[in-house]
Order: structure tokens, then C-alpha cells, then sequence
């Protein structure tokens, strides 16, 4: 079984397609990572994923029973591990940003959150659309859902 990271964009374009910037490949590429978890791969995520799909919903002005559903869909994933922000992570989120930000380039506090979960959880890769993400050297590869493969996940 494979351990695969998820930033927030892999469940935005699953549960609310139109408010992402993404492509079609990465939509698509997004539901297949999410029904592998439970089965080939465990999913890695950060507990922050719920503010920022919450934010998303309320931004689309689908607030009410379609964001708690949304909620619900993510912490009752079968196969999803949810981590907590604790000092730790924010710590090496904090020394993430400070190495790769840039001014042409700001990376985010929430980016480095899911960069610091996944590295410090040694997920084989960490799946996003971010641009701010994948342009990144890190120790585990940074690549678009769109590229998923079931057999090699984290390749």
C-alpha cells in the first residue's frame, strides 16, 4: 500500500469542480487518487484541508448542508489519515516557507503545512495542482494528480 499526500485542490476538484483552476486531467486525475485510498493507498492530509474547503464552498456561496456535506464526504474518507496542525508541523512549515518563498512566487502558510505533513508522515509522493508546490525540489516528488497512477503512486 502506498502512502500518498493530498493538498486541499485534489478534493476541491472531487467535490466542487468549478471553483478549482485546474484542468479536466486533474479532475479527473483527483478522483481517481481519492478512490484509490482505502484500497491501494493510505491518503495523508492536514487537518487545515477543512478550513480551506470550507472557505471554498462559502466562496461559492454554497454554504449550508452542501459544505457540511463536504465535510462529512472528508472526515469520513475510508483510507484518510487527517493530521493535526501541532507545533512540530507548524514549526517546519514555518523553516519550508522561509526556504522556498519567493517574492515572484509566494509560496503559502497552508502549502508548507501540507509539504511539512507529508514529509514528516514520508509519503511516497504528495499530490496538488498548486503551481507554488509543484515547481518545488523536495525529498518526496511534488506531482499533479493528473499523473496518478494506481500501480505506482508514489512514482
Amino acid at each position: 500500500m502506498g502512502r500518498i499526500g493530498l493538498d486541499s485542490n485534489v478534493f476541491l476538484c472531487v467535490l466542487l469542480p468549478g471553483a478549482t483552476k485546474t484542468g479536466r486531467g486533474n479532475i479527473d486525475g483527483s478522483e481517481r487518487v481519492l478512490k484509490s485510498l482505502g484500497g491501494t493507498n493510505e491518503g495523508i492530509t492536514s487537518s487545515i484541508v477543512l478550513a480551506e474547503i470550507g472557505w471554498a464552498f462559502l466562496r461559492e456561496g454554497k454554504g449550508g448542508p452542501e459544505m457540511e456535506g463536504a465535510r462529512e464526504v472528508i472526515v469520513g474518507m475510508e483510507g484518510l489519515e487527517i493530521n493535526p496542525v501541532d507545533p512540530d508541523i507548524a514549526w517546519r512549515a514555518g523553516k519550508l516557507r522561509g526556504r522556498h518563498y519567493e517574492k515572484e512566487s509566494p509560496i503559502s502558510y497552508q502549502d508548507t503545512v501540507y509539504l511539512a505533513t507529508s514529509l514528516r508522515e514520508k509519503v511516497d509522493a504528495l499530490y496538488t495542482t498548486d503551481p507554488h508546490l509543484l515547481e518545488l525540489e523536495e525529498e518526496i516528488p511534488i506531482v499533479e494528480p493528473k499523473d496518478f497512477n494506481e500501480q505506482r503512486a508514489g512514482k
